[in-house]
């Protein structure tokens, strides 16, 4: 149930409470012309300070056509304000909030602005020193926030809100404009939520006129024969604010951090989103492993705190591994990769493998092969349980090169080195092997960036088989999502379907072609009479017979994929080696599964 209102000549008793008839006309919980777009009032402005419009030669305010100007007055360092006229009462413990916008117009101009909250007793005094925000000084030509938060001390009862700024060097046309001043500010119950309470000894009546009640809770007034005690209700106000809305059209948005912009309704704050830490490598070849980011830098891996990327320099958390001492040739990490729970590790001599660990004390070497470098982090590229990587003699595998410590051992990519090393030779300035997995296809695909060499295997330990396309253009990044594999090529995205028929428009063909084969003793010509092919699509059979000239093949021969069925395509040709070559021409489906060659050695006739 709502309080009585006051009435004159009314006898209360102690405990009664009342409600004012009239507002107290006292309190105020927004800041007197915050925005300076009402002119020149609700502040007390000091030395220096003065309101200036939008169209001068000043400059713009932060928000609105008005903002509040300060131009040095004298070659001194004293402390000049400006005062919000906004008196508001306050409870010791009470805490306000308060931030503007201030803009010092460049570099060259020494000296700071800050925000205080001055606290007044009942007599007005100040208690205690001001309570100062943080300090702007010498930015670039941007707006900042300045802010500051405080909380009443005890035998506050009012709080008022200032700007100030002192000169570090006088300079004789020193100049700063500020903006959007705001407040949290909400006093305890409210003005029109205190009620008052009588506390005189025995019952008593109320004078003929209304007392001017205090707004301050605790605060006593005398009405003739009743003396009235602030009293707080017990109540929730909900206040409705508009919601954060963008302007009409896009800011010009700062490029210094910390910087600030107006947005319609909204402040756009300039965030830095590099790691501050000197001990951070700041490297594009970095590993997350362990719950840690791992990072390359220079003869060392450094590695940040756990779950704590931001963070490289915790003690007993963050730290670096001395990989550069376990390869003596070539000590820079180059290349890392997650290796079976371990970390692999390349410089451009030495393969290393590391157990890694959320706790420092439990990381070690676990082996070191010298002989086994890369130089190419992003050619490397983890498949069904094993890493490939890219070497200077061409694509090999950690288990099947860490297992034998040499590149020459029967690996992966071996059949394709010679195109390797030719695409490695081939690289421009600024280009880089890319190389992915693509586990929906089962495909290891390394870019060059336009000739991409794909490596596939059908089931884990399965016989694998290199394909090669000429792309029309190069492959810059790529992206999976639900299975489907997406390239990127400036600002063109692609997506790899199997059952297009063409490239981005263009035809294309589809050609295999068999090494030079001795089908038998080397030197021994081998008389060719006839071949089968079973396959799907329309082909074209070509036979290379001279070894020493890499392009002499057979004229072009059509024939269906699969020629099982009736007899043999006769092919008469004899040579010592023979190569195979055949071309699937486009737009078209195609698959080829076996060719059957029918032929016979003739001994004795070289």
């Amino acid at each position: 149930m709502a309080a009585p209102t006051w009435s004159p000549g009314t006898l209360y008793r102690p405990g009664a409470l009342v409600q004012p008839r009239t507002s107290t006309g006292v309190v105020q919980t927004a800041l007197q012309n915050p925005d300076f777009e009402q002119g020149n009032v609700g502040w007390d402005l000091g030395p220096g300070f003065s309101i200036f419009s939008g169209t001068s030669v000043e400059g713009r305010p932060y928000q609105g056509n008005w903002g509040l100007l300060f131009v040095q007055p004298a070659q001194d360092s004293q402390v000049r304000e400006a005062t919000n006229l906004a008196k508001v009462p306050v409870r010791a413990g009470q805490s306000i909030s308060a931030s503007a916008m201030v803009n010092l117009g460049g570099p060259s101009q020494q000296f700071s602005f800050w925000l205080q909250l001055v606290y007044l007793d009942a007599n007005d005094e100040p208690v205690g020193q001001p309570i100062q925000g943080n300090r702007v000084t010498r930015p670039a030509a941007d707006w900042r926030r300045i802010s500051v938060t405080g909380v009443a001390p005890a035998g506050a009862v009012w709080a008022v809100l200032q700007t100030a700024t002192q000169a570090t060097n006088y300079n004789p046309t020193p100049r700063a404009r500020l903006d959007s001043f705001t407040w949290n500010y909400a006093f305890a119950g409210a003005p029109d939520g205190l009620l008052y309470k009588a506390v005189q000894a025995e019952a008593g009546r109320s004078g003929s006129t209304e007392p001017a009640w205090p707004p301050v809770l605790g605060v006593q007034v005398v009405d003739n024969e009743v003396i009235w005690e602030a009293v707080l209700t017990n109540r929730v106000v909900w206040e409705a604010r508009p919601v954060l809305k963008t302007g009409e059209t896009e800011p010009a948005w700062p490029e210094v951090p910390g910087a600030f912009v107006l947005d319609g309704t909204i402040s756009w704050r300039t965030t830095a989103r590099n790691i501050e830490d000197d001990n951070c490598p700041n490297t594009s070849v970095v590993l997350i492993a362990a719950a840690k980011v791992f990072g390359a830098y220079r003869d060392v891996t450094r590695f940040s705190a756990t779950a704590n990327p931001r963070d490289w320099s915790a003690v007993e958390d963050a730290g670096f591994l001395d990989t550069g001492q376990q390869s003596p040739v070539s000590s820079e990490t180059k290349v890392l990769a997650f290796y079976r729970g371990n970390m692999a590790l390349w410089t451009p001599s030495t393969m290393q493998l590391w157990q890694v660990d959320p706790d420092p004390s439990q990381m070690s070497l676990l082996d070191t092969i010298e002989g086994i470098g890369s130089i190419w982090p992003k050619a490397t590229a983890p498949v069904a349980g094993d890493v490939y990587f890219l070497s200077t003699l061409g694509v090999r595998s950690v288990s099947i090169a860490g297992g034998s410590t040499n590149l020459q051992s029967g690996d992966i990519g071996m059949p394709v080195d010679v195109l390797v090393q030719a695409e490695l030779l081939a690289l421009q300035e600024g280009e880089e092997p890319l190389a992915f997995y693509y586990p929906s296809a089962g495909q290891y695909w390394l870019a060059f960036p336009r000739v991409v060499l794909v490596f596939t295997q059908s089931q884990i330990g399965g016989v694998g088989a290199w394909s090669a396309y000429d792309l029309p253009w190069p492959v810059e990044a790529h992206a999976q999502r639900e299975g489907e594999l997406y390239l990127r090529s400036g600002d063109v995205i692609y997506q790899v379907d199997e059952n297009a028929l063409d490239d981005d428009g263009v035809d294309f063909d589809g050609v295999i072609q068999w090494p030079w084969l001795d089908f038998g003793p080397a030197g021994m010509t081998k008389m060719l009479h006839a071949f089968d092919l079973i396959g799907t699509g329309m082909a074209e059979v070509q036979f290379g017979f001279d070894q020493t000239n890499g392009g002499l093949f057979t004229a072009p021969y059509e024939v269906p994929a699969d020629t099982v069925p009736g007899c043999p395509i006769p092919m008469p040709l004899s040579a010592p080696s023979m190569s195979v070559r055949i071309i699937f021409r486009g737009p078209q489906e195609w698959e080829l599964q076996s060719v059957i060659l029918y032929l016979d050695d003739l001994r004795g006739n070289p």
